[in-house]
C-alpha cells in the first residue's frame, strides 16, 4: 500500500517550498487525514484569492469535490 501510494505522489520544488501533488482519486478514496489537509489548504487559498471572483469560484468548485456542504459553509463563513 505504501509503495503504491508513494508512486502516485508528485513532489516538486517551488521557490523555498516543496509541493506535493496528490491525485484527486486518492483523496476521494478514503484517506481522511489527507482529505482534511486538502480541505484546509483550499479554504486558505479561497481567502488568499482576494477579490478575484473567478479564482474563488475555481477553489469552491474544487472544495465541493472533497467536502460536504456544511464544511464548505463553515470554511467560507459569510462570504458564500
Amino acid at each position: 500500500m505504501v509503495r503504491s501510494l508513494f508512486l502516485r505522489l508528485g513532489v516538486y520544488r517551488s521557490g523555498g517550498y516543496f509541493v506535493v501533488a496528490v491525485p484527486a482519486r486518492l483523496v476521494e478514496g478514503g484517506c481522511e487525514d489527507i482529505r482534511a489537509q486538502v480541505v484546509d489548504v483550499l479554504c486558505r487559498k479561497y481567502w488568499r484569492a482576494g477579490g478575484d471572483d473567478g479564482r474563488r469560484r475555481d477553489v469552491v468548485k474544487a472544495l465541493s469535490r472533497f467536502a460536504p456542504a456544511e464544511t464548505i459553509r463553515a470554511c467560507l463563513g459569510n462570504a458564500s
